[in-house]
């Protein structure tokens, strides 16, 4: 990987950007830093059963309360490529928490 840095770097933004985009259109207060893999989304619900409900619909994210952020989920941005990513996020808005 090392030979290859700027290349691999260059293909994981290539799938990171689009995906950073696009969650933060659906999702404007998710809580994102540039060029890294994951962002933290607040859910305002318990976060273990909304990532099991995304599960169970095929979306796979991490109850935040695993890296001390309750109430949220962490979604990885560097899997899927971006069409694939836009099915998720269309997916995880149709199990989000209700009131």
């Amino acid at each position: 990987m090392l030979s290859r840095r700027a290349e691999v770097k260059r293909r994981n933004l290539s799938i990171i950007k689009p995906n950073a985009t696009a969650l933060l259109t659906r999702f404007p207060n998710a809580l994102y830093k540039p060029h890294m893999p994951i962002a933290l989304i607040p859910t305002g619900c318990n976060d273990v059963k909304l990532a099991e409900r995304l599960l169970a619909m095929g979306v796979k994210t991490v109850p935040g309360r695993l890296f001390q952020a309750p109430y949220s989920i962490r979604v990885g941005l560097g899997v899927e490529e971006p069409p694939r990513f836009r099915e998720a996020l269309e997916i995880l808005a149709q199990g989000w928490c209700r009131a």
